[in-house]
């Protein structure tokens, strides 16, 4: 069953491709592992699948919805003092 479906992505930050043309099928028997090197586009790849960064439509849900997947990023605003 497919979840979801990246078809013909782009994005840019300040006029700066970060990705281009990205397609992707996810579907539920697969694994799916992000690698490259540091500012590769991964964590904007991300954050666009999760919709934290706009996607103008190129992103399709298809039995999966966004608030069903877990997300814990490196660096959070979170206080480690709050009590």
């Amino acid at each position: 069953m497919l979840f979801f479906e990246i078809s013909n992505l782009n994005y840019a930050y300040d006029n700066e491709i970060i990705l281009k043309n990205i397609n992707l099928s996810y579907d539920n028997k697969d694994f799916l592992s992000i690698i490259g090197p540091n500012g590769a586009g991964k964590s904007t790849l991300v954050k666009l699948i999760l919709g934290l960064l706009k996607s103008h439509n190129k992103i399709h849900f298809k039995a999966l919805q966004r608030k069903e997947i877990g997300y814990v990023p490196q660096h959070t605003l979170a206080n480690p003092n709050f009590c």
